[in-house]
């Protein structure tokens, strides 16, 4: 059992941080669902993020940079959690805000990101995890 330890964590450590990760995503998610604002934003930039990976080389992530009113009639400025290469400039989003004391938490309105993203970080998570019990179960 002693010389599995170091695969157990390698993948255990993962699994548990992507259990962890859809967990937080869902019930997130599900309170700016429940208790935020639905509105239209428009994108007006889009910021690059160059990780540095030495396996793989540069890798860029792009975010959204949206505008919006909120209810105050008061314009927002701010850049999303969640990115892809797909958004364009100009491009209007549906998004769900709350506002929490002076910040804002926005989620795009596509199910995509408010459930099936979390949900599949959840189940890989567990796969792992129920991999790592049958191998220590077996051994």
């Amino acid at each position: 059992m002693e010389d599995h330890i170091i695969p157990i964590l390698m993948f255990g450590i993962p699994g548990l941080i992507l259990l962890i990760g859809g967990i937080n995503g869902l019930i997130k998610n599900s309170i700016i669902k429940k208790n935020g604002i639905k509105t239209i934003a428009t994108i007006i930039d889009r910021k690059l993020y160059t990780e540095k990976d030495l396996e793989y080389g540069d890798r860029t992530s792009t975010y959204p940079v949206v505008q919006f009113r909120d209810t105050s009639g008061n314009t927002i400025i701010q850049e999303l959690d969640q990115g892809d290469g797909s958004y364009m400039v100009g491009q209007r989003l549906s998004i769900i805000y709350l506002k929490r004391n002076r910040e804002y938490e926005i989620v795009t309105n596509s199910k995509l990101f408010l459930v099936r993203f979390p949900l599949g970080m959840l189940i890989i998570g567990l796969i792992i995890l129920s991999v790592i019990g049958y191998f220590i179960a077996i051994n």
